[in-house]
């Protein structure tokens, strides 16, 4: 603890909800799964879920073919859904 008590306790809640907000992502977000990724107003994949090392606020990495890696927040991601006659990369 520090000399700041009101601090200390607001630090406390802000890592408990991280890490609620991380196990969260893992569990409904898992890895390798196939989703899709909001760009500019549509939806594009699929991306591939790659592991999790590290969450920075609901980040997760996805990659898409040999397409470099990249990060996305949560809240931009959906679970794949293939147009109509199109199959998973």
């Amino acid at each position: 603890m520090s000399a700041y008590p009101d601090i200390d306790a607001l630090q406390d809640t802000f890592t408990a909800s991280r890490i609620a907000l991380e196990q969260a992502v893992k569990q409904h977000i898992p890895e390798g799964a196939d989703v899709d990724l909001l760009l500019g107003g549509e939806w594009v994949g699929p991306y591939r879920v790659l592991p999790y090392e590290h969450l920075a606020a609901g980040q997760v990495k996805i990659q898409r073919g040999s397409n470099p890696e990249r990060y996305a927040g949560f809240a931009q991601l959906r679970p794949y859904q293939p147009d109509e006659g199109e199959a998973p990369a």
